[in-house]
């Protein structure tokens, strides 16, 4: 019979990763378009980074919302004996 371990992923890890997403998106989105609605493009990058922090405050709390536990399953080698 084959054997199969389970590995219990920490569920931290998703809302990191969903800030990183959330602050990409949106600080992406901000920077192609946000400078149309600025007087000078010397506050650009405020902006931006700003939009950005909102977008990883936004994607972490989706993912922690979520809060899921992944589980990786991973079949061992057979003993032959």
């Amino acid at each position: 019979m084959d054997r199969a371990l389970r590995v219990e992923r920490d569920a931290r890890l998703p809302v990191v990763n969903g800030a990183v997403i959330g602050a990409a998106v949106l600080g992406g989105l901000c920077a192609l378009n946000c400078g149309q609605g600025l007087d000078s493009t010397h506050d650009l990058p405020m902006v931006v980074l700003a939009n950005a922090g909102w977008g990883a405050l936004f994607g972490a709390l989706i993912d922690l919302k979520i809060g899921r536990t992944h589980a990786d399953l991973h079949q061992t080698r057979r003993e032959v004996g």
